[in-house]
């Protein structure tokens, strides 16, 4: 998984998901994972400030977990932060 950020005009975070077909497989995978994303971000919209972000999803992504997603999420949102 990659996260794209850019620094934006609004005092709040803002987030955008690129989950595809060939990345995630069928439409509960990708809800799945765009589920995770979302509740993620939701839970580190502090830490994050005024800016804009992408997350683009690899293929093999449903192979993992849903805390192996979260413990991804949450490394890559405290490294943005930083």
């Amino acid at each position: 998984m990659t996260i794209l950020a850019v620094s934006n005009d609004v005092p709040h975070p803002r987030l955008g998901t690129a989950v595809s077909i060939k990345a995630a497989g069928n439409a509960v995978q990708r809800n799945r994972i765009k589920r995770l994303i979302r509740e993620s971000f939701r839970l580190h919209q502090e830490l994050l400030g005024s800016s804009d972000l992408v997350v683009l999803v690899r293929p093999g992504i449903c192979s993992r977990n849903n805390q192996q997603l979260l413990s991804a999420l949450d490394t890559h949102w405290r490294t943005i932060a930083a």
